[in-house]
């Protein structure tokens, strides 16, 4: 870590035998010297996976609380807008502000998905 903070790169680690066929795909991939391919390259399926994850969280959260936290309802209504699903993230972002009045970063959020909530709508209905 520190070698590469300082800009230089560490020597690359052998690639036991076993591990071959996987570092070629891996280089195929983009990825040097067998190295994993980059975090953008994230399959639709861990994204649903992380997702789900986050909806279960938020959940949870808001369970435990008895619906009464603010970064939960917060945190559900952001998961809502990466499912592409506005209205919903308005609900719970509206939610959050009840519980977080005043709290500018929420409002933004809110603002946002309304502005999504309204363009859904529009290219729903031309």
């Amino acid at each position: 870590d520190d070698e590469r903070r300082r800009g230089r790169q560490a020597p690359a680690a052998e690639v036991p035998a076993a591990e071959a066929p996987a570092a070629k795909a891996s280089q195929a991939a983009g990825a040097p010297d067998g190295a994993a391919p980059p975090a953008e390259e994230t399959t639709m399926v861990e994204v649903r996976d992380n997702l789900v994850a986050a909806f279960r969280a938020a959940n949870e959260a808001l369970r435990l609380s008895g619906g009464q936290s603010a970064k939960a309802w917060y945190r559900r209504g952001c998961a809502f807008e990466r499912r592409c699903d506005p209205r919903n993230a308005v609900r719970d972002f509206e939610e959050a502000l009840l519980r977080a009045p005043g709290d500018k970063a929420i409002a933004r959020r809110r603002d946002q998905a309304q502005e999504q909530a309204g363009t859904v709508a529009e290219t729903m209905y031309e």
